[in-house]
């Protein structure tokens, strides 16, 4: 086994079974005297819930996350061409996406025997929507190896959020005809 195998399975697991079948794996690499494998095992974190929730999710919906990342390049390019109605659009329905990939994943969750609570699926939201700002974040959901929660500042040169609240209303008056309805 590699370290991509044996990651793969044990972030499917529940993290209840996460460490007991970690300490297995470690305890075979170290039977195959590989102690590359044993150090790499040995640094893999077991998965809040939050994260367990999410790496169900990228196992039984893929292609739904992967909506999620294409708006998230929608929503990029929209802010490249300063494009307010665009943003407005793109985020509804981005809210849209997340919100029902969250419920999915609680879903996925309670059939596990697992009932997330209110702050769970709060970060679950916030775990997406800090995967549509960080490509690091995006990468491990899309793995479904995500450890714990993540959430997103927005100071980057993605931030969709300062974006849409600098960008005026379609109809509202830009700051010349502002001055002029003054004078």
């Amino acid at each position: 086994m590699d370290l991509d195998e044996a990651a793969t399975e044990l972030y499917a697991l529940p993290p209840e079974e996460f460490v007991p079948r970690r300490k297995e794996l470690v305890a075979q690499a170290r039977a195959d005297r590989d102690r590359d494998l044993v150090r790499d095992l040995g640094a893999l974190r077991r998965p809040t819930r939050t994260a367990w929730l999410v790496n169900l999710l990228s196992r039984h919906d893929q292609p739904g996350l992967e909506a999620l990342f294409a708006l998230g390049e929608e929503l990029l390019a929209a802010q490249h061409r300063r494009s307010g109605a665009d943003l407005r659009r793109l985020s509804g329905e981005r809210r849209r996406q997340v919100d029902s990939l969250a419920r999915q994943a609680v879903r996925l969750g309670a059939e596990q025997g697992y009932r997330a609570t209110d702050g769970a699926a709060a970060e679950l939201v916030q775990t997406l929507q800090a995967a549509l700002g960080d490509p690091a974040v995006a990468d491990l959901v899309r793995r479904g190896r995500l450890s714990q929660a993540a959430s997103y500042a927005g100071f980057g040169p993605g931030d969709l959020t300062a974006a849409l609240a600098g960008s005026p209303p379609s109809d509202a008056p830009g700051p010349a005809d502002q001055g002029q309805a003054e004078g």
